[in-house]
């Protein structure tokens, strides 16, 4: 599979950039400082291998591909990611991520073309060097349910990206392990 930018993720990512110009949020995080810098391990073109628990107590692995580069007035990060997921087909992703000087935390915004989630995550680094993002959100029946992303920097060549769920937000279950590694350059 060889990485091309999608039509929908260019138009995605401009949706997203309209919505967020018309809250005033961009205009207001344009100011790229020491943690918009933090996020730099981020950028670049990487092989992605996602391991995925599934219903029948098997993990399953799947492989894709995945750019990340500054954005939006270099203040922002554009990630686009595509795999073949079993039982879903190919799948896009398209985030936009960013630091607040305002709200002094990590914001994050995603998008998956297949099933159309949207979600923003917010959150900010820990202790151990690793940069936790979380998400609540309202599910078709009224309840909220809670997602929890960690980004952590292995080494400049390598990126692990856990997901976990909750009920609650305290409790988190069914983490899927995403390992990013940088492509050589050509």
């Amino acid at each position: 599979m060889s990485y091309k930018r999608s039509p929908v993720a260019t138009i995605v990512c401009l949706a997203l950039a309209l919505m967020l110009l018309s809250e005033g949020s961009v205009a207001a995080d344009a100011i790229r400082d020491q943690q918009h810098e933090r996020l730099g391990f981020l950028v670049g073109a990487w092989n992605t291998s996602h391991s995925i628990p599934s219903g029948d107590g098997e993990t399953r692995v799947v492989k894709g591909k995945a750019v990340i580069e500054w954005s939006v007035g270099s203040s922002w990060l554009l990630h686009e990611f595509e795999a073949d997921f079993p039982g879903r087909g190919q799948v896009f992703m398209t985030t936009l991520m960013n630091y607040s000087p305002p709200k002094k935390m990590y914001n994050f915004y995603m998008f998956d073309h297949f099933g159309g989630e949207a979600g923003a995550f917010y959150g900010d680094w820990n202790s151990e060097n690793e940069l936790i993002l979380t998400a609540s959100f309202t599910e078709e029946d009224g309840s909220t349910s809670y997602q929890r992303m960690t980004l952590k920097p292995i080494s400049t060549d390598e990126i692990w990206i856990l997901r976990a769920f909750s009920d609650d937000g305290e409790s988190y279950h069914f983490e899927a392990k995403g390992v990013y590694t940088r492509q050589p350059e050509r």
